[in-house]
């Protein structure tokens, strides 16, 4: 049976060395924290499943990029509001399609403590940097079973999983991922996978699809 954390124990509070912070968050840091899928394929054939995921972390999000969906602000702006024509299903432009792979994992760049933050600006551990995204708008943490969930941080856009709403912190459980599930954060929707999932992906892409 899964254990579920309870609401109260995810109350989000500051912590962290600020000056830690600081050094990691820099000039330096990228505007979004995705990488294209392509970077992991050299690990994928050469590193055993527990060697990859030593190096890449335990969990991802992969997102679809149809031709540049991602629509960073420009310059300090408020989040825009989603409507239908920003949602996924509605690729525009016909371009080749590719992936860009999200760590999930700690960074340091966060102010809140035991958590992997999502926004879109670059305080957060994982940056997806997009205006339908606030900038502080979901988090993640693990359960006492190793799990991932995930919780919607008071969002404009809100968090789903796999369709439905994810409950804001304070006002609801979080929500167990399991891999494969589809995340939708504002109109980014991504796929999370574990890094047993991504490693066999890119080792078979590697390979030639063998």
């Amino acid at each position: 049976m899964i254990s579920v954390p309870q609401p109260g124990r995810w109350v989000l509070r500051v912590g962290g060395n600020p000056a830690r912070r600081s050094a990691v968050m820099n000039d330096n840091t990228p505007e979004q924290s995705g990488m294209p899928l392509e970077d992991f394929y050299e690990d994928g054939k050469k590193l055993s499943v527990v060697k990859f995921q030593e190096r890449h972390g335990e969990a991802f999000l992969l997102h679809r990029s149809d031709g540049g969906s991602l629509r960073p602000p420009q310059g300090p702006q408020r989040t825009v509001a989603a409507d239908g024509s920003q949602l996924p299903g509605n690729p525009g432009g016909g371009m080749k399609t590719s992936y860009v792979v999200f760590p999930v994992k700690q960074t340091g760049r966060s102010m809140f403590a035991q958590l992997i933050s999502v926004g879109r600006t670059k305080n957060n551990d994982v940056i997806i940097s997009d205006v339908s995204i606030s900038k502080f708008h979901a988090f993640f943490k693990k359960g006492e079973n190793g799990k991932f969930f995930v919780q919607d941080a008071g969002s404009r856009n809100g968090t789903f999983v796999n369709g439905k709403k994810v409950p804001e912190s304070g006002k609801g459980d979080p929500v167990l991922i399991q891999p494969g599930a589809k995340i939708r954060f504002g109109a980014v929707e991504l796929t999370f996978q574990e890094a047993a999932e991504l490693h066999d992906l890119v080792s078979w892409i590697a390979r030639g699809g063998r």
